[in-house]
């Protein structure tokens, strides 16, 4: 093909760009459908591929078994209890952090030795999850959503909205609630927001009162002024409780 163009970005960076003319994929990095990061690149990203379509859904809105010889996947869907068993496996975990469950009635013991709870079945979810966020107020984590550039209300056009007065989360019996245009039930809207914090990978320090952030960090043995003050208290949250934060896995495409 003899033609010449432009492409409509200026940045460079390593995308898949067609001919207007001949319809010829190509980097536009190096303009070379040869080109080593474009290969690597179109692994995960050809918008022809629906294998890799499909991962793109799963990873906004899937979950995998922490068993490394399972992994098996699962549509993640807010609402509902966190604690989650595998199907395939019979791993106990929470569907947001991955977190095990342990349960001494099924020989499952916690490992921790100075863990209190050893007796029970619980996990020690990442401080993150939703498990330890939940808590807050709905609007607390649309502010930091937003103080993120997340934008909530158009993440929510994108959910169907609640008909005969019943959530729209399969199995889930509340009415919707106004706060989120129909599209949850307040539960399942609080739900929805602490999925994308952990997906964007914010620090959740700000969502917890002061008794809380002093209760973590005296867990992992920070000595915390009597005098500290809600800016103390966060500044030593990110300081030393950001390694216990999680983040979301990548599911892989298999090659």
């Amino acid at each position: 093909c003899p033609d010449f163009f432009v492409p409509n970005n200026n940045n460079n960076q390593v995308v898949r760009i067609q001919c207007p003319r001949c319809q010829f994929p190509q980097c536009q990095q190096c303009s070379r459908k040869t080109c080593e990061q474009y290969v690597k690149w179109l692994l995960d990203n050809d918008p022809d591929d629906p294998e890799v379509q499909f991962l793109k859904y799963l990873n906004t809105a899937g979950m995998m078994c922490p068993n490394e010889q399972c992994k098996a996947v699962y549509e993640y869907k807010p609402g509902g209890c966190e604690h989650f068993t595998c199907t395939t496996c019979g791993t106990e975990f929470c569907r947001v952090c991955s977190a095990l469950f342990y349960n001494p009635k099924k020989n499952k013991v916690c490992p921790r030795n100075n863990c209190t709870l050893k007796d029970t079945i619980h996990a020690h979810c990442s401080y993150n999850c939703f498990r330890e966020i939940r808590d807050a107020d709905a609007n607390e984590f649309v502010e930091l959503l937003a103080a993120h550039n997340i934008n909530v209300v158009e993440e929510l056009r994108q959910k169907p909205e609640g008909k005969n007065l019943k959530c729209p989360v399969e199995d889930c019996p509340n009415a919707p609630s106004a706060a989120c245009n129909n599209r949850f039930c307040d539960r399942c809207y609080k739900a929805f927001l602490c999925l994308l914090i952990w997906r964007n990978k914010i620090e959740p320090w700000t969502l917890n009162t002061d008794g809380n952030l002093r209760q973590k960090l005296t867990n992992s043995s920070i000595a915390v002024p009597a005098t500290a003050t809600r800016e103390n208290l966060i500044q030593l949250a990110r300081q030393h409780l950001t390694k216990l934060l999680g983040e979301p896995k990548k599911i892989e495409r298999q090659r």
